[in-house]
């Protein structure tokens, strides 16, 4: 079960089951291609680790659009460019990146 809420720039917010906030994403145009977009999907619906956002659902039919964990520090290169994340030192960064 899927509620919508309101926008929040620049995907949409839901609630999963009345119970974990997720990000709705679509597919911009010229991004990539919509079998690439289904085929990276697709991977991600196959993992599951603590360390990456978990995908929910995927929409097949256009719009185009997946469902995924809400990351509430925003993506990983804003939080790295723009956040908290800039005032990390190197071998924080470097723990991060062997992490993933």
């Amino acid at each position: 079960q899927f509620t919508f809420l309101p926008l929040i720039n620049p995907f949409l917010l839901g609630k999963w089951n009345d119970t974990a906030l997720v990000a709705v994403k679509t597919l911009k145009p010229g991004a990539m291609s919509k079998d690439d977009f289904l085929k990276e999907a697709k991977i991600m619906k196959n993992l599951n680790h603590p360390k990456l956002v978990k995908l929910y659902a995927v929409c097949t039919d256009d719009p185009i659009y997946i469902i995924t964990e809400l990351m509430t520090h925003g993506s990983l290169l804003d939080y790295l460019q723009n956040g908290p994340g800039q005032n990390l030192e190197i071998a924080c960064l470097v723990d991060m990146m062997a992490q993933v």
